[in-house]
């Protein structure tokens, strides 16, 4: 799967933004690290401390469409990551964490989450097993650069245009041939 790959300090949303409305309708799975509420939706957002729940703004938004995929006993948590079945960009944007992040787009419904994320932790080679089951790959490494895979060379063409229009250099890169994942 092609990518490209930006040095840039730019947040997700406004490196990315031009995809979003052809991304529309796929289903996202993110690893467990991908998302952290930005300040300013804890200040908008309204916490029940009796019922430990948020009642409104956007992390109640967040949460209501964005479901943690584990398992949760009384002595143990195992968080796989996270799944949502609707269109959560732009909308969640902001919510995108810059360091370590790795989101998967997949055009068709994903009938089982875990299972999707078991097959992937347990791949031995996990960049195959992306190009076999996801459409679209975003990757921020460290908080050092971003990354975009897909198979559709429109995409990463919208997207090479965009970067290039804000300055922002760009290195192609071959999802196969990451060793990081």
């Amino acid at each position: 799967m092609k990518g490209i790959r930006t040095y840039s300090e730019r947040r997700f949303g406004e490196l990315f933004n031009p995809l979003f409305d052809s991304l529309r309708g796929h289903s996202w799975l993110a690893l467990s690290s991908s998302f952290h509420y930005p300040p300013e939706w804890l200040d908008t957002s309204t916490y029940d401390e009796a019922t430990e729940t948020y009642t409104a703004g956007p992390i109640k938004d967040f949460e209501a469409d964005v479901a943690h995929v584990g398992d949760v006993t009384p002595m143990t948590r195992k968080t796989f990551g996270y799944s949502a079945v609707t269109d959560i960009f732009p909308k969640f944007a902001a919510a995108v964490s810059e360091d370590w992040c790795s989101i998967f787009g997949i055009a068709r419904p994903v009938a089982d989450p875990r299972r999707w994320f078991e097959d992937y932790y347990a791949a031995n080679n996990r960049a195959q097993y992306l190009c076999d089951h996801s459409d679209v790959v975003f990757l921020s490494v460290d908080g050092s650069f971003w990354e975009c895979f897909t198979g559709r060379d429109e995409l990463l063409q919208r997207l090479s245009a965009h970067l290039a229009a804000l300055k922002i250099a760009v290195e192609n890169v071959e999802l196969s041939n990451l060793d990081y994942l």
